[in-house]
């Protein structure tokens, strides 16, 4: 049985090794007993349990304000977009087109012509459109409830019938990645296909294959193709942003069309493939006139004159990410080819094809390609390696195809097949020994 001192000293401090745990083994329970601070207690009496609720004035902005310049050649589409809108049941667009091609910049336009009633319909007059950036939605969300209780709070702000709204989400292809975004999918569907909130989404055609994926939704929104803007639309639409970029940089600046013609060219030719017009031509203009900006940063008049060879440099730079371009030069080529031996009579050959290519005559998306044909150990491997070193600065990725003759090894190049783990990734690599491929490779 305890002694009645020893009770005693447990009561008196069982309290204080409940709360505080030591991670000292000498615990001395003598020691000066902690008392929490004010602020401490008056945290720990809040709920921290609190739900989160939607804030249009943080989650949603006016996409009108965002407008900067007019949109041209887009009449059609802003068209078929108003008929969408009017529509008594599912008035809801989805703007499908390749990146760049100015899907959000058609959207700006619309919401800018219902802000100040400009060649619009009667029955849209009075409607602002807002955007909404979906993470925002999502973020904060952690709690059960949260999200589905954000969504519906959205709804009703957006089908209130005293202010007209219509919601705008880009990248809508979003809410059928993750199961979060999916929940909010789920909970808009009732008020898309009654009408009860008019919606327009904008997406890349590639991933508006996510969207297909679920029929149900992709029966509510009518879907609307946005072309890319051909070579003559996007010269006018770079002569339409004098005014823009002049005001911008606050600069003495005018464009010539035969220099938009040019900046067209060379920006179908440089930008990657990801890229397309008018996008890719004006963020070309852009950065060469920030460059140019740069370069003439003492000169307080500030006149701008872009040349080509000023517009080939920032290409080539925004391209590669180097600094300054690596230019061909003739005589080195010749002097590390002289050390194969025994192919003399192609050197000339090559020299004229690459002193060519790198003069861009002849402006084109295809990247130059070469072939060489020959006996083992002539030195084709070792001439690919000269021709990189000189024209693009840096060692070539050599595939060695002896080494996906059998059917399974073809994974490593062309991605795995449906449903393995990386099945998603896209592969592009050169080929060395193309004939030792598999005779079954497709």
């Amino acid at each position: 049985m305890p002694q009645t001192e020893d009770i005693e000293y447990i009561k008196k401090y069982e309290a204080y090794d409940c709360i505080n745990i030591s991670e000292d083994d000498d615990f001395d329970p003598l020691d000066e007993l902690y008392e929490p601070d004010p602020v401490e207690i008056q945290n720990t009496r809040q709920n921290p349990f609190t739900a989160k609720v939607f804030d249009p004035e943080t989650m949603l902005f006016d996409l009108a304000e965002a407008r900067k310049t007019e949109t041209k050649f887009r009449e059609n589409i802003l068209s078929m977009m108003m008929s969408v809108l009017i529509s008594s049941d599912k008035p809801n667009a989805l703007l499908c087109g390749p990146a760049g091609c100015g899907k959000t910049k058609i959207v700006e336009e619309l919401a800018y012509r219902l802000k100040n009633s400009e060649n619009i319909v009667p029955q849209l007059k009075g409607y602002k459109i807002y955007a909404l950036q979906l993470s925002d939605i999502v973020a904060d969300s952690g709690l059960m409830g949260d999200l589905e209780n954000k969504v519906k709070m959205l709804i009703n702000y957006m089908s209130d019938q005293d202010e007209k709204r219509i919601l705008f989400i880009d990248e809508i292809h979003m809410l059928f990645q993750e199961k979060a975004y999916r929940i909010v999918a789920q909970i808009l569907k009732p008020a898309l296909s009654r009408g009860k909130i008019k919606l327009i989404g904008a997406t890349t055609t590639q991933e508006a294959n996510l969207i297909d994926s679920d029929p149900a939704f992709c029966r509510r929104m009518t879907k609307i193709i946005v072309d890319e803007a051909d070579h003559e639309q996007t010269v006018e639409i770079l002569l339409s942003m004098n005014e823009h970029f002049a005001n911008h940089y606050n600069i003495s600046f005018a464009l010539s069309r035969s220099k938009a013609e040019h900046i067209v060219d060379i920006a179908d030719e440089f930008c990657y493939s990801g890229s397309h017009r008018p996008d890719n031509a004006i963020t070309l203009l852009d950065r060469s006139i920030a460059s140019a900006v740069v370069k003439n940063a003492s000169d307080k008049k500030m006149k701008i004159t872009l040349t080509d060879r000023h517009i080939k440099e920032t290409a080539f730079r925004m391209t590669s990410g180097h600094s300054t371009p690596h230019a061909f030069n003739e005589r080195a080529f010749h002097r590390d080819l002289s050390a194969v031996c025994g192919q003399e009579a192609i050197i000339d050959d090559l020299v004229n094809v690459l002193k060519l290519h790198s003069l861009h005559i002849r402006p084109t998306k295809r990247p130059l390609t070469m072939l060489f044909i020959g006996p083992s150990g002539v030195g084709k491997t070792e001439v690919a390696k000269i021709i990189a070193k000189n024209c693009a600065g840096e060692k070539p990725i050599t595939l060695n195809m002896s080494e996906f003759y059998y059917d399974a090894g073809i994974n490593r190049i062309i991605g795995s097949p449906a449903g393995y783990l990386g099945s998603d990734s896209n592969v592009e690599l050169p080929f060395d020994k193309l004939k030792s491929l598999s005779g079954d490779t497709p």
